[in-house]
């Protein structure tokens, strides 16, 4: 379209340059003109660049281009709606599983939190004689942090 539009202006430019009055006021007539105008040489030879033929070559192919990048165009927003509907589901199903593992969370923290207040409660309200067994084997997992809220988080 481009080319066409080139030398389709160029034609009118020449045609409208040929009948362009003289300094004496007269129109001058392409056999009036000198040969040696170097505008008229250069219209000239810019309108003898290309034929009907090739203009219509030209036209043919840019239509065939434009039908192309058209369908590409097509094919592009139908993928882009197929994406983003399978984009919005699994948005859905991670949206889902992320609340569900939060939940799990906070169901360990409470029940870690459960265990060392029973263990605490046990160890503290035993006898004498099972105080010792309880020192021996119980305190230093309390001791040593086995059951601290730090150990099992996911950082």
């Amino acid at each position: 379209m481009v080319a066409f539009g080139c030398v389709a202006f160029l034609k009118h430019a020449r045609n409208q340059f040929l009948k362009l009055p003289t300094k004496e006021g007269d129109v001058q007539t392409g056999a009036a003109m000198s040969v040696n105008d170097p505008s008229n040489g250069v219209i000239s030879s810019l309108v003898g660049l290309t034929s009907d033929a090739d203009i219509a070559e030209i036209t043919e192919v840019q239509k065939e281009t434009l039908s192309r990048l058209e369908k590409s165009n097509e094919m592009l927003i139908n993928c882009m709606a197929l994406t983003s509907s399978s984009f919005d589901s699994a948005r859905k199903q991670v949206d889902y599983y992320a609340d569900m593992i939060a939940e799990m969370k906070r169901d360990l923290d409470e029940i870690f939190h459960r265990i060392r207040k029973y263990k605490r409660a046990y160890v503290s309200n035993v006898s004498t004689e099972e105080g010792i067994y309880c020192n021996c084997v119980l305190m230093p997992v309390l001791r040593n942090n086995y059951f601290n809220e730090q150990s099992y988080l996911i950082k």
